[in-house]
């Protein structure tokens, strides 16, 4: 027993020794890896009939809501003066349209048809009129740009230019200062030259004029100011100014869209809806008054496949639909209602049933169950799944 244990050993150790320490088992590894191209593919790939069904929340939805929230911050930029009721405001409006992105994204796949069409055509229409708000605003935010770094540089020079101003009109008066000082001090010479003068002659000297001396009135200029240069052309102001009537067009027409997005989809399911209970009603009927097996199931739907005139056996929806549950995961319980369908989940735990998850569907799912039997269990998952069923 101890050496047939050990030989397991050492033939696990061979093998993990060829995989990962041979060239054999290097080459034989790299050949099995996956390319990053196959990696991606494998990771986005979409059976046939759903292609773009959960692309569209990764692609779309993720492009959308970008574009939304570089839109909603340049706008403030530009048009909301930065202000925090600017920014509260751009908020509250960019989360209702991404909220709105993510209702729009879940009803092109309603399963109608027309609604389909037309809110992919309108979710379409919002995405262009999102691409053409953020052009304008990339535009004016652009030039607007270049103008602000030159009215920046013109304010920098002006405010330099004041304050050699302010200094040299403060050297000009120190300057005013000393030329008056300098002016008494001459005229004090002036009058003690006189007085030698006076005094020499009654000496008896002879009066000469007393030399010239230095120093004299103070005379300096100061150089003159190079004045900044002006800006040529309008100023960013002027130019948000005129674009500013097309930004706040393309804002409202993309918001005035999303608003009729959501009405056609209201409408369009009141009718959707109104149609198909109208059809159960008419089915419902049909059942009750058909053949006396029908009435042994009341809340049973007795679909016949051939005409009326042929006899049949009669298809139980209510069955397949418990086949169907059964075959996604045990557990699962289904009872009709006088207004819909009941389904429960159930988990054994000590010996005993505990409910994990329950809803209540239409009773137009009787109906699915028989006119749509390739596409029904997967459109039963993805019910269940998002009732928040763990399967």
């Amino acid at each position: 027993m101890k050496e047939r244990d050990n030989s397991s050993v050492r033939d696990r150790f061979q093998a993990f020794r060829d995989r990962y320490f041979s060239n054999e088992g290097q080459a034989l590894e790299k050949r099995n890896k996956p390319t990053v191209s196959q990696r991606v593919n494998a990771r986005f790939y979409e059976p046939e009939g759903y292609t773009f069904k959960d692309g569209k929340w990764r692609w779309w939805l993720i492009t959308v809501v970008a574009l939304e929230v570089v839109a909603a911050i340049l706008t403030v930029k530009l048009l909301g003066g930065d202000s925090l009721f600017a920014w509260v405001v751009a908020g509250v409006i960019s989360a209702i349209l991404m909220w709105l992105s993510v209702c729009f994204m879940y009803y092109t796949d309603s399963g109608d048809p027309k609604l389909d069409k037309w809110v992919s055509a309108l979710d379409s229409v919002l995405l262009v009129l999102s691409v053409i708000h953020l052009g304008f605003l990339i535009w004016v935010w652009g030039h607007v740009g270049n103008l602000r770094a030159q009215e920046a540089r013109y304010e920098t020079e002006r405010v330099e230019y004041n304050r050699q101003v302010k200094e040299q009109t403060a050297a000009q008066v120190k300057l005013a200062e000393v030329q008056k000082e300098t002016a008494q001090i001459d005229l004090k010479r002036s009058a003690l030259d006189a007085d030698a003068a006076y005094w020499s002659a009654r000496r008896g000297g002879s009066a000469q004029s007393a030399a010239p001396r230095g120093g004299g009135g103070v005379n300096a200029s100061l150089p003159p100011l190079a004045r900044p240069k002006e800006i040529e052309g309008e100023t960013s102001f002027a130019f948000v100014g005129k674009w500013d009537s097309w930004v706040r067009i393309a804002s409202v027409a993309y918001i005035l869209c999303a608003v009729f997005n959501l009405i056609v989809i209201r409408n369009r399911s009141v009718r959707a809806n109104a149609a198909a209970r109208g059809a159960l009603t008419l089915n419902a009927g049909a059942v009750l008054a058909g053949p006396r097996v029908a009435t042994q199931a009341p809340f049973r739907q007795q679909i016949s496949t051939q005409p009326s005139s042929v006899a049949t056996q009669p298809v139980d929806a209510f069955q397949m639909l418990k086949d169907h549950l059964n075959a996604i995961a045990p557990g699962f319980k289904a009872e009709v209602k006088r207004n819909g369908v009941r389904i429960r989940l159930y988990r054994s735990q000590n010996q005993q049933e505990i409910l994990v998850k329950s809803t209540s569907q239409p009773l137009s799912i009787l109906d699915a169950v028989v006119n749509r039997p390739n596409r029904f269990r997967e459109v039963l998952i993805d019910t269940l799944r998002r009732e928040g069923f763990p399967i």
